[in-house]
């Protein structure tokens, strides 16, 4: 039976992008099952696992390995510009936005800069209905303060969500007094009080795992996000109508973000 088979890579956001591109091109092929490669993960520096069966409940979706996975086909343009079989960045607006024919599919790839609203609209719906946490209601006049440290303290994310940008969301917070309180969730508790202290705010840290910090990012009525997927996803999957989302418009220095999230405000 066919599969859309794909190669899990980089932290939860970005396996949530991964994850969200298979469901599309299942949705499109009519092949219900999809096989998850989580192999890679463990040969990255930093600790890496799938964390896609916390927050998702993987109704037709098996991990499995394919050996087919490594050879990176689908991120070779000269074979994304023909075939649709392999499905990577280059490739991806092109085969989602078609019928296409029932038969095994290889991913391989990010899945973010490539998103058109339309797309990413519509990953968020398949995305929604496997989702596990749909049930929780919103944290009223609670601001959650997104601030990614650590890799993204490098050049690739240089001067994307600084600390002129925190000030600046945090003006258009105050000034639409929305927010009684402010908590911060963060990789790096030492470059987010740098910052937090710059904003001037009476400020709490979140102490929990990092699911406790993706539902919160998720609940709180207003969110200042950072560019990180992370926060992109916790803010869309638990968008209910009345939420106030301010974020970055870029991903990386090199890459722009092609859509606007819901509740998202310039």
């Amino acid at each position: 039976m066919s599969k859309v088979c794909c190669r899990l890579a980089g932290g939860l956001g970005n396996q949530i992008f991964q994850y969200g591109a298979s469901l599309l091109i299942s949705k499109k092929s009519t092949v219900p099952l999809i096989a998850l490669d989580d192999s890679e993960l463990k040969k990255y520096k930093a600790v890496r696992k799938n964390e896609l069966p916390i927050y998702f409940k993987l109704v037709s979706s098996s991990i499995k390995n394919h050996s087919i996975l490594k050879l990176r086909l689908p991120r070779m343009k000269a074979i994304a510009k023909y075939s649709d079989r392999f499905v990577g960045d280059y490739n991806f607006n092109r085969v989602a936005n078609k019928i296409i024919p029932a038969q095994n599919y290889y991913l391989d790839g990010y899945f973010q800069s490539c998103l058109d609203q339309s797309l990413f609209d519509e990953m968020l719906e398949v995305l929604k209905k496997d989702y596990r946490y749909t049930n929780l209601g919103i944290q009223k006049s609670i601001c959650a303060v997104h601030i990614r440290g650590g890799d993204f303290l490098t050049a690739k994310y240089s001067g994307i969500a600084d600390v002129n940008y925190y000030l600046e969301q945090l003006a258009k917070v105050k000034e639409l007094n929305v927010a009684e309180r402010f908590v911060i969730v963060t990789d790096d508790k030492k470059y987010a009080s740098e910052i937090a202290n710059k904003m001037a705010i009476k400020y709490s840290f979140s102490e929990g795992n990092m699911l406790d910090d993706f539902l919160l990012l998720a609940q709180s009525e207003t969110k200042i996000l950072s560019n990180s997927t992370f926060s992109i996803w916790a803010s869309a999957l638990g968008y209910q109508p009345g939420c106030i989302v301010f974020a970055p418009k870029k991903l990386t220095v090199q890459d722009s973000r092609n859509f606007i999230l819901p509740g998202e405000l310039s």
